[in-house]
């Protein structure tokens, strides 16, 4: 989910590890109250393919559907994350799509396409919203 300043921020965890619900909470008038939750769902690799977020009254406020490739994804480096629509996803491929839909009617659609080095990590990830391109390369240092 998004960060919240000033929030306090819980989870849950399924049994491979995974976060299956996080809370936000905000303290108001002395207490610390629930402004919103988000759920997660996983695919048999580990990739979150639905996010969905709930104000605290339960209702939908927004839902992220990803699709994934089957390449290596050096995806617990910061820096690798700086190109999706959405925080940051360590999952072990690499995001082919996503589909953002809010409370409000606003959807949202990124493409992603990639080149690959020899080894098969990313080095060039085009990310595309509403026919603008937007490519990011990325070099490794292998030890």
């Amino acid at each position: 989910g998004p960060i919240v300043k000033g929030a306090t921020v819980t989870y849950a965890y399924n049994s491979a590890g995974y976060i299956i619900l996080e809370n936000l909470y905000r303290w108001q008038n002395g207490n610390e109250n629930l402004i919103a939750y988000y759920t997660f769902n996983y695919d048999g690799q580990g990739n979150d393919t639905l996010m969905m977020g709930y104000t605290a009254a339960g209702a939908v406020a927004v839902t992220y559907q990803y699709t994934y490739d089957t390449q290596k994804s050096p995806a617990l480096s910061s820096n690798y994350q700086q190109y999706l629509e959405v925080g940051s996803m360590a999952t072990p491929d690499n995001p082919l799509s996503l589909v953002k839909n809010d409370a409000l009617g606003g959807l949202s659609t990124w493409q992603y396409t990639y080149l690959y080095n020899s080894k098969g990590f990313p080095t060039q990830v085009t990310a595309t919203n509403s026919g603008i391109n937007y490519i990011s390369s990325f070099s490794y240092n292998c030890r």
